[in-house]
């Protein structure tokens, strides 16, 4: 046999030993390629469903509403009260749910969607007012800054000097307001006695981000009068 024709032979034995390694490598990466789109399909379709229970066990959950309150004995001791009308420390949220009711109802700022929340029909003071309070404030207090629209170019700030508690569900409360119509005019000083009877309904329980009211507290009756001194 002649050089010539071995190293014929030799070249094809190389030549198809070198097409079989390249198809390995090939088939190789096709099933590597199909392992990694499987995989990464199983993940989406995995990551989806557990988003869609997150959301469906969202909807479920239920928030109850507690007040963290600090034993006079010990300022690194709290404990938790689940809020019910015969707390203890109701007195502390009727108080502050009276303030917060007082000072909205008498604040006044030259900014007509900050006074939508405020007094608006859906606001701050008709959420804690029965209908019949929130009427009559609307007809002789508010209609005179916010009535057809137009807001006024003046402030009122409310300063509650004293707190008292007549019975459980009445206060009196004796404050200032202070009216100023531009910053270079003095303001008007006003003193004021008001007397707030509340009641604490569910329907008007709301937690929202301007007004948090979980046990309900809705004024019944308010009265106030004009005071010297």
């Amino acid at each position: 046999m002649s050089k010539a024709s071995v190293r014929q032979k030799t070249n094809k034995t190389a030549g198809s030993a070198g097409s079989r390694a390249a198809s390995g490598r090939l088939a190789t990466f096709m099933w590597l390629s199909r392992f990694f789109s499987i995989l990464c399909f199983v993940l989406v379709f995995s990551c989806s469903v557990l988003s869609l229970s997150l959301l469906h066990i969202a909807k479920e959950a239920d928030v109850d509403s507690v007040l963290v309150t600090a034993p006079t004995y010990s300022d690194n001791l709290v404990y938790f009260e689940p809020l019910h009308a015969d707390m203890p420390t109701m007195d502390i949220l009727a108080e502050m749910f009276v303030r917060k009711y007082l000072i909205t109802r008498n604040n006044f700022v030259p900014n007509s969607s900050e006074m939508r929340v405020m007094w608006g029909p859906g606001g701050i003071v008709r959420r804690m007012s029965t209908q019949e309070v929130y009427d009559e404030f609307w007809r002789k207090e508010a209609r005179r800054y916010v009535d057809d629209g137009r807001i006024p170019n003046i402030m009122i700030d409310t300063d509650i000097r004293r707190i008292f508690k007549e019975g459980w569900n009445s206060w009196q409360i004796f404050f200032d307001t202070r009216k100023v119509e531009s910053t270079t005019s003095t303001p008007e000083v006003e003193h004021w006695l008001a007397t707030i009877q509340f009641r604490y309904y569910a329907s008007n329980a709301i937690m929202a981000s301007r007004l948090r009211n979980p046990m309900g507290f809705t004024v019944t009756q308010y009265h106030v009068a004009r005071q010297k001194q």
